[in-house]
């Protein structure tokens, strides 16, 4: 700590300022002492800053009740999207809201829209929904919940000064002495997806199943407020589903189908073998959807991926 020798009207001004400032009291009296002996106080003062923010957010936005009739895996899919990952000072949450805080006003997960749809000028702007996505391609076993167990020990006890990104990639090392074939830490941002959030983990197999350990993105800037880590099985019928299917959408009317595989820049056009996306379909105000101007139906969005 570097000591600087404040006149004491200075400390006396500074110490008057930081009373005015949001954050929890035991950071705020260190922060304290630390100016009357001279040093920086910001970096102690903005930890205590988080945490009143974290805390004022989690009472802003409380849990709603869990249904009671969810699968083993969509409940843990439910506290994974409701956990409260924390509020930073410097994060844009305060503006634009973060997910966790926006998913505790959805009661049940089951009844959000499969995709959600709006108008982007020429093309349409889709979302697959994350809840949906990772029902359809992960579940709990006796193995990923064993697993698990596992990786929290080590975490809580040889690893408790790494953070969850670095545990991650420390199990990686175990998982291979337990015979396991381990791929690359991935985050769903750094490729184009249609995710409605980011996720980021590790996939890992045997000669029976694959398996991913995965986190949610629940903040609002990328950088930060990921879930604490969840193993599940990895359900796929075919090698690289669950990427492909990140980034695959249809869509149909009564007279026509088309489809992409990339986001929606290229959409195979099936009536007219044509790479766009069909120019019958017209985005419609009123009814916040696209309708085709020839059979005057709703053109509908699917992910065959998902059911």
């Amino acid at each position: 700590m570097e000591k600087e020798n404040l006149p004491k009207e200075a400390i006396k001004q500074i110490l008057s300022e930081l009373e005015k400032i949001p954050s929890t009291e035991p950071e705020k009296t260190i922060a304290k002492m630390i100016t009357v002996m001279g040093g920086n106080p910001i970096p102690i003062l903005g930890i205590g800053i988080n945490k009143y923010l974290t805390a004022e957010a989690e009472q802003k936005n409380p849990k709603l009740p869990m249904p009671k009739d969810y699968t083993k895996t969509q409940r843990i899919l439910h506290e994974m999207l409701t956990e409260n990952t924390g509020a930073h000072f410097l994060d844009s949450g305060s503006f634009y809201g973060r997910h966790w805080e926006r998913n505790r006003k959805i009661k049940d997960f089951r009844e959000m829209p499969k995709i959600i749809v709006e108008d982007d000028i020429d093309i349409p702007y889709v979302l697959i929904n994350i809840f949906h996505f990772l029902n359809a391609f992960v579940e709990r076993d006796n193995i990923s919940e064993f697993l698990e167990e596992y990786f929290y020990k080590l975490a809580n006890n040889e690893w408790k000064d790494l953070n969850w990104l670095q545990c991650i990639e420390e199990f990686s090392d175990v998982l291979k002495e337990l015979g396991y074939k381990t791929y690359n830490v991935f985050n769903s941002y750094n490729g184009e997806n249609l995710l409605s959030q980011g996720i980021q983990g590790m996939i890992f197999e045997n000669e029976n199943s694959e398996y991913i350990i995965l986190q949610i993105h629940n903040g609002c800037d990328i950088r930060g407020g990921y879930t604490d880590p969840k193993i599940f099985k990895l359900n796929e019928e075919e090698e690289g589903d669950f990427f492909i299917a990140m980034s695959a959408i249809g869509a149909s009317c009564k007279c026509t189908e088309a489809s992409s595989d990339d986001c929606g820049y290229h959409w195979y056009n099936y009536e007219n073998n044509e790479d766009t996306f069909p120019k019958q379909w017209k985005w419609n105000k009123r009814k916040k959807a696209y309708v085709c101007t020839k059979c005057k139906k709703k053109v509908e969005f699917s992910n065959s991926f998902i059911y």
